[in-house]
This record gives structure tokens, sequence and C-alpha cells, in this order.
């Protein structure tokens, strides 16, 4: 089995799997823009050879992208929807798999309308309407093929047998601090009560 790939450095440090960047996209922008890292390893490799690695066709990408040699940073509704189109091209077979999310800042769109224009309330009020009442995540998420067996997460109580039995020695320390805490209340407690005693008997020496 391959070592599997969740990360930039993971896909730098790979010989058979290669990053294609999308320059016109702020993602890649800020990909090709890099001065360290991996991010600057692949952009490095992403120019020298941009008819592979730099593309800005989307269908050019997906043909790429189904080969199995390369790796996509984009919006996580078009990977699911890859993956989901491949698993029914490729007979009910997982090719692909999703990474963890990436560490950029949330991407957004606009729509583009003339300043002033008499339809702009009309539109925000409506966008937010949408978006407010969870229409268009729910649109997007119906719009994605089934494709659950690509997207399975593992069952916690598959893992248990292979976990190691608590013992009395990962107890220690709540058994020591639990020791301090009575010690140190007994400690209190004592004061309190020679004290009380001193007190009563200097009063009982003055009467």
């Amino acid at each position: 089995m391959k070592p599997q790939i969740n990360t930039f450095e993971d896909v730098a440090a790979s010989n058979d799997v290669s990053l294609i960047i999308k320059p016109d996209v702020i993602i890649g922008q800020q990909m090709l823009a890099a001065k360290s890292g991996a991010l600057k390893t692949l952009a490095d490799q992403a120019r020298r050879y941009p008819a592979d690695l730099l593309l800005k066709d989307q269908a050019t990408t997906d043909i790429q992208l189904g080969t199995g040699r390369y790796a996509y940073a984009w919006i996580q509704s078009y990977c699911k929807f890859f993956i989901a189109r491949q698993l029914k091209k490729d007979g009910n077979i997982c090719r692909f798999q999703m990474s963890d999310p990436l560490p950029f800042q949330a991407a957004f769109f606009s729509i583009v309308l003339q300043k002033d224009s008499k339809y702009n309330s009309a539109f925000n009020d409506a966008l937010m309407l949408l978006w407010e009442s969870g229409q268009l995540p729910f649109w997007v998420k119906n719009d994605v093929p089934p494709a659950r067996k690509c997207f399975a997460q593992s069952n916690p109580r598959r893992n248990l047998s292979r976990q190691v039995p608590i013992q009395l020695k990962d107890l220690m320390s709540a058994f020591f601090i639990l020791g301090i805490g009575l010690g140190l209340s007994t400690l209190a407690f004592l004061s309190e009560k020679i004290n009380h005693f001193k007190t009563r008997r200097s009063a009982v020496i003055s009467c």
C-alpha cells in the first residue's frame, strides 16, 4: 500500500503524484506566491511543467485527475462530486479520496450587478434568505451523487480490541492530585481547630 497523501508535504515528497494548480483563483495564486516550504516546492514543479500542472480549463483538469497521478486543491463540493462521479465510472471502486481541510481562508462567490441597481436589495435579501434557511448547502449536498463508501469514516468501536486497557498507573496522577487536595484540606481543618481552641482558651483566661 502506498502511503496516504493528506497534506501538501505528502504531495511534495511523493514521486508518483503531482499537484495541479489553478493559477486564476486565489488558492492557486497563494501557492504560486509561496516563498518557502512544500508550497514553494510544488509551485516550482508546476512552473517547470506548466502544460500538465498549470491548468485553467476545468475539463482538462478533470481528465488529468482521472489518471490518478495528480492531486488538486479545490472546494469540497467539487471534490466530493468528482469522487462520486469517478466511483460510478470505475465500476463502484473508490480510487480517489479527499484530504483533511487545507490551511486556506474560506473563499466566497459574488454576483456582479450595476452600482445602485434596483435589483441589489432583492438579490441581497434572496441570497441571505437562501443561505440562512440552509437551502444552498442542501442543494449542493443533494446534487452530489451518493458515494458513501468513499467517504466512510472509520468506526471507533472496531478499534476497541486494539486499544490497551486502562491500568492503575494511568490513574496515578489523578490519585496523586486527590491525595494532595485531601492533605491540604485536612491541614486547613486542623489549623482552624487549633486556632479556635486557642481563641476560646484566651477568652476563658481573660474572664
